[in-house]
C-alpha cells in the first residue's frame, strides 16, 4: 500500500504564515503607518459636515382644500401629489411644499446660497441644495428636517427657515382660497343682480304695452 501525504496541520499553516509576515514584516508596517498617517491628514484637511434636525407636527386639514394651489406650484410632482390623495393625509402634502421649487428660492435668495455655494445657476444651487436637505415623515405624522452643511448655524438656520417658508406658504394659500372663494361669490352674485335689472326692465316693458 501506498502512503498518502497527511495534509498540513493548523499549526503548520499559522507558522508558515507568521514566518511570511516576518519576511515581509517590513511592508506591512509601512502599509500601516502611511494608512494611519493618510487617516490623520486626512481629518485635518476635510472639513466635516453638520446636521441640524427640526420637527413640525402639521395641523389635521382637509387636503382636497389645498390640493388645487397645490399642483400650480412649480416643481411639485404628480407622483406625490397621487401619493397624497391615495394616503390622504397632510403629512405629505406639506413635504411636497417644503421639496418644491417656490421654497426652494425663497431660501436661496434669503441665505444667498449661490454665492455660498459658488453657483452661476440657480438650478445648480438647487441641486446642492437638494442634498443637503431631507424631509421624512415619522411616527404620528411628525415631519422631521434635516439639512446638511459645513456651518453648524448655517445648517441650523436653514433647517428653520424651511419651517418659517413652509407657514408662510400655507398661509399664502389659505388666503389665496378664501380670496378666491370671495370673488366667486361677488361674480355670482353681480350675476343675479344683472339678472335682477334685466327682470324689472322687461316687467316694466310688458306694464306699459298692457
Amino acid at each position: 500500500m501506498e502512503d498518502k501525504p497527511s495534509s498540513p496541520s493548523y499549526v503548520t499553516l499559522l507558522c508558515d504564515f507568521w514566518s511570511l509576515m516576518m519576511k515581509r514584516k517590513i511592508v506591512v508596517i509601512s502599509i500601516t503607518l502611511s494608512t494611519g498617517i493618510a487617516a490623520v491628514v486626512a481629518s485635518f484637511f476635510l472639513t466635516p459636515v453638520y446636521r441640524a434636525e427640526t420637527k413640525i407636527l402639521p395641523p389635521q386639514m382637509r387636503h382636497l382644500d389645498i390640493f388645487p394651489q397645490m399642483a400650480a406650484l412649480n416643481g411639485y410632482s404628480m407622483d406625490l401629489q397621487r401619493t397624497a390623495l391615495a394616503l390622504n393625509t397632510p403629512g405629505y402634502i406639506y413635504i411636497g411644499m417644503l421639496q418644491s421649487r417656490t421654497i426652494f428660492d425663497r431660501i436661496i435668495e434669503r441665505f444667498k446660497l449661490m454665492d455660498v455655494y459658488g453657483s452661476d445657476y440657480r438650478e445648480d444651487a438647487r441641486k446642492i441644495l437638494a442634498k443637503a436637505f431631507r424631509a421624512e415623515i415619522g411616527k404620528y405624522g411628525i415631519i422631521s428636517v434635516t439639512v446638511d452643511d459645513r456651518d453648524p448655524k448655517m445648517a441650523a438656520d436653514i433647517a428653520n427657515a424651511f419651517i418659517k417658508e413652509l407657514k408662510q406658504l400655507t398661509q399664502s394659500l389659505a388666503v389665496t382660497e378664501a380670496s378666491q372663494r370671495k370673488l366667486f361669490f361677488e361674480q355670482e352674485l353681480k350675476q343675479v343682480r344683472e339678472e335682477l335689472v334685466l327682470a324689472e326692465e322687461s316687467m316694466k316693458k310688458f306694464q306699459e304695452k298692457t
